[in-house]
């Protein structure tokens, strides 16, 4: 049966969204359950905020909650990209550029890779030739929901997802709970377990669900950003898990 998923979500759990993210992993949990949701990934920044009693909560609600988190990692050149890592643990905090990740690939072959939107420069993507040099890594890239009709970075992505055979699933970047159910991937697996997950999306067996946002919502969501960056507590930028 097809499972309504989505794989790279933010909540208030993580220090360093505290005041930008409103909502909880309970209310997040909540609302997916009635969207009809059956996989989420907890996926905070640089942050492993995964705990057995929110798995519990997620569970009894028939939804799957895959621990995971979007790691910063330096790039060869000295710049900053984040990365997506699914079913890991919290030893993934650790990674800190492209090597490690490679490492921590090896050592962990249960986990699960997205190149987090690629192609949207600010010190927070990969870049297309960074992803093509290291395309092994990878086991799916992201379409972002950030896009309009007018302007669309997830092409050059797109573009190199189909020359390398990887799936280019869908995903909110959740930060915002009103856009949960505006970009999702419903996926084919045999059930509902990570390992049938991950090869379900290897074999592109999803579909998925993305409708072009308005200028507006993006330059909201660009302003909000904005804002909270300057005026977000020096604290939180340092907290740790």
């Amino acid at each position: 049966m097809p499972y309504k998923s989505s794989l790279h979500l933010h909540t208030a759990e993580d220090p360093t969204e505290q005041g930008f993210v409103k909502y909880t992993i309970y209310e997040l949990i909540d609302r997916a359950s009635a969207l009809d949701f059956k996989i989420l990934a907890l996926t905070c920044h640089n942050f492993f905020a995964y705990k057995n009693e929110y798995g519990d909560y997620a569970k009894n609600k028939g939804i799957l909650l895959i621990p995971g988190i979007e790691i910063t990692i330096k790039k060869n050149d000295g710049t900053d990209a984040h990365v997506v890592v699914l079913n890991c643990n919290a030893g993934a905090k650790k990674i800190k550029n492209l090597n490690d990740l490679k490492e921590y690939k090896k050592s962990h072959p249960e986990i699960f890779i997205i190149a987090a939107h690629p192609n949207f420069h600010f010190n927070v993507s990969l870049g297309l030739k960074t992803l093509e040099e290291n395309i092994e890594i990878f086991d799916a890239i992201e379409n972002s929901w950030f896009y309009c009709w007018l302007i669309n970075l997830n092409n050059g992505a797109k573009r190199i997802a189909k020359k390398y055979h990887k799936p280019f699933i869908a995903t909110a970047d959740l930060h915002q709970i009103k856009g949960l159910n505006q970009d999702y991937a419903l996926i084919e697996a045999e059930n509902l377990t990570p390992s049938a997950i991950f090869t379900a999306i290897k074999n592109n067996r999803f579909t998925n669900y993305s409708e072009p946002k308005s200028l507006y919502l993006m330059f909201e969501f660009v302003w909000q950003t904005l804002l909270y960056q300057f005026t977000k507590p020096k604290s939180s930028e340092n907290e740790s898990n």
